[in-house]
């Protein structure tokens, strides 16, 4: 794992195509808190979180109009993580129970177990 430390605010590590996302290479951004293998880990400003934020919603919108909901949950889960480094736990919260309800919904328990954890984890930091 490569990190650097920009600034002293929340973190952002960026998984890629290859690595172990479940995305399906949707490119997604993520704390650094994350448990995600293969992940470019580097401290960004709030604004290039908010960034992130923005660009993830627009993934979560693009796997919607596509019809998968697998995608769009994993989305609403690295949207959860985004938007708990900078604060908004309210938000994060709301994003999170999407993506869980979805996991259910979908029967993917070993990915709604995988998601909370990863979130506990985050907000116990």
């Amino acid at each position: 794992m490569i990190s650097s430390s920009l600034a002293p605010t929340p973190g952002l590590s960026v998984t890629n195509a290859f690595g172990r996302s479940p995305h399906m290479g949707c490119g997604t951004g993520t704390t650094a808190h994350s448990s995600t293998a293969g992940c470019l880990t580097i401290a960004c400003p709030t604004s290039i979180v908010r960034a992130a934020i923005r660009d993830l919603r627009r993934g979560r919108r693009a796997w919607q109009d596509l019809g998968a909901p697998y995608e769009t949950a994993w989305c609403r889960v690295r949207i959860a993580e985004a938007l708990a480094a900078i604060g908004d736990h309210v938000s994060a919260t709301m994003e999170r129970e999407a993506a869980l309800s979805a996991f259910q919904r979908l029967g993917a328990l070993p990915d709604a177990e995988r998601a909370t954890s990863m979130l506990d984890e985050l907000a116990s930091a």
